[in-house]
């Protein structure tokens, strides 16, 4: 049973029920009475046994999937997304460096000039 749950769910007891939780996503919680999204694996129509899957990441619970778009986005992980646009940001400041050392005016123009606050004595 457990084996066919991706491991960004783990089960905890919560207000007495128990309930599938995700890691990534605090609100992501699978309890008894969730609709959920699952792959089917078997079934068996003379006592209506269905077993499924939700290794996929388009699996869960669908009121989470539908307000979050998950069917469409691969599942992520905070602090990778962190990573990520950390990286973004160093690249962007070593291509701006780059060119300010080589002299390159256009660089300069396109920064926004900050302000100053006026205090009410002015």
């Amino acid at each position: 049973m457990l084996e066919d749950i991706r491991e960004e769910f783990k089960y905890k007891i919560k207000h007495g029920a128990g309930v599938f939780a995700s890691l990534y996503h605090k609100r992501h919680v699978i309890k008894v009475g969730s609709m959920i999204r699952f792959l089917v694996k078997s079934l068996d129509e003379e006592i209506l046994h269905i077993s499924g899957s939700l290794i996929p990441s388009q699996t869960g619970c669908i009121r989470w999937l539908s307000k979050h778009g998950a069917e469409d986005e691969p599942e992520t992980n905070r602090s990778l997304k962190r990573r990520g646009e950390r990286d973004i940001k160093m690249e962007v400041e070593e291509q701006d460096s780059k060119l300010s050392n080589e002299g390159d005016q256009a660089a300069t123009v396109s920064r926004a000039h900050k302000y100053r606050k006026r205090t009410a004595e002015e």
